[in-house]
């Protein structure tokens, strides 16, 4: 089972649900995005078929519940792919 990534962009109505567009976004290949997802969710004790969403603007990832909702952040993908964490 794969996980869903969902991106959550400040422009309204815009969610694509694409690693590709993290990549875009950071300049970074999807390999080097969904490693350092699995590494964000990991240092934080979550599953790695947890969805998640992607704030574009910030970098900070948020775990999507069973309801839908958002909790609190996990880690910020800019800093993870940086090696700052």
């Amino acid at each position: 089972m794969g996980c869903f990534i969902f991106l959550k962009w400040h422009t309204e109505g815009e969610t694509p649900d694409k690693i590709r567009k993290i990549a875009e976004k950071f300049d970074k290949s999807k390999k080097e995005v969904k490693d350092a997802i699995h590494k964000i969710k990991a240092k934080k004790g979550i599953e790695r078929n947890t969805d998640i969403e992607v704030d574009l603007n910030t970098g900070e990832v948020y775990p999507k519940g069973p309801d839908g909702r958002l909790g609190d952040s996990i880690g910020n993908i800019i800093d993870m792919i940086n090696g700052i964490f």
